[in-house]
């Protein structure tokens, strides 16, 4: 029987969260195939995916906190699963559970990978909107400044190559949210390389 632990388990060395993740489920597959007479076959399941998800959380979380006091500031404790969730002032409303006690996460760079993929699903909106939709499921340590490095990479991509995007667009004059909402919505339509080459970029 082969036993895998928590802290066994790094989820960095892939260039996206979601491949990282996908190769952590194949890993468990293997290990429940040579573990067990009934095989898994074909292509992975949500479930793997979950639980494989599951995983990385819970070992990013065995290395970031291991301060009993911060946890209990924080009124974190384990569900059933073995995650650290945060206890937030929605107890007893009609909210989703993740939302009401979403998965507390650290400030590493394999959240920094999340983020970037949520920003992409959220077609690249503004940090006020990311924010929001990672609330839904997990509470980030130092999430404002975690989700700036997670952000839309077309700026650095841009200077770069000598030219900002805010020349590229003029809109130097509009208040910085807003120019950071146009910045990400529009660029791929009023520069169509763009999308060629970020996707080169995460490559």
């Amino acid at each position: 029987m082969v036993n895998i632990q928590t802290a066994d388990i790094m989820s960095d060395y892939f260039s996206t969260y979601s491949r990282n993740v996908r190769v952590v489920a194949w890993i468990l597959r293997f290990i429940h195939n040579i573990s067990n007479v009934n095989k898994l076959r074909g292509n992975l399941v949500y479930e793997e995916f979950k639980k494989a998800e599951n995983l990385v959380f819970k070992s990013m979380q065995l290395r970031s906190f291991q301060d009993e006091k911060f946890l209990a500031k924080m009124q974190a404790f384990k569900d059933e699963e073995g995650l650290l969730r945060i206890r937030t002032k929605l107890v007893d409303s009609d909210e989703k559970e993740d939302f009401k006690f979403p998965v507390l996460l650290p400030a590493n760079d394999v959240v920094v990978k999340l983020i970037r993929e949520e920003h992409k699903k959220a077609m690249h909106a503004g940090s006020y909107i990311l924010l929001a939709r990672l609330r839904e499921n997990f509470w980030i340590i130092k999430a404002k400044k975690t989700v700036g490095n997670g952000n839309c990479l077309r700026n650095d991509l841009y200077r770069r190559r000598g030219k900002s995007l805010s020349d590229v667009f003029r809109v130097n004059r509009v208040s910085s949210p807003l120019r950071s909402l146009v910045l990400c919505l529009l660029s791929p339509f009023l520069y169509p390389s763009a999308t060629a080459a970020i996707h080169d970029y995460h490559r």
